[in-house]
């Protein structure tokens, strides 16, 4: 796993198993796009269920920050998934919200 920051972020991090809000571009090693949220609003993922590359480039990240992550398939989708088998996956993300799940509230 490989990343590049492209733009510094402020604010919260995305924490581990969160669920952050996100704008992202999925591409192959080639420069085409698989997934995207161009156009649209952005999506919360929660990380646990994402390939654990991109859950594992995505923690940490600040609001407002913009990485390229690069996903060996060994962390990506490897032989199997609804990619072509042993794809390099690149990810264009900026964190919009750093987690949008509830605080659980503990009483006393």
């Amino acid at each position: 796993l490989q990343y590049r920051l492209v733009k510094e972020g402020s604010g919260e991090a995305v924490p581990p198993h969160g669920a952050p809000r996100i704008h992202y571009t999925g591409k192959f090693a080639d420069g085409t796009p698989f997934d995207s949220t161009a156009g649209r609003a952005p999506i919360i993922l929660p990380l646990d269920q994402t390939i654990p590359g991109f859950g594992k480039g995505v923690v940490g990240m600040l609001v407002g920050e913009k990485r390229v992550i690069y996903v060996h398939p060994d962390l990506g989708y490897g032989k199997s998934g609804r990619l072509p088998p042993n794809s390099l996956l690149i990810f264009d993300v900026e964190v919009v919200d750093a987690d949008t799940k509830p605080v659980s509230v503990v009483e006393e």
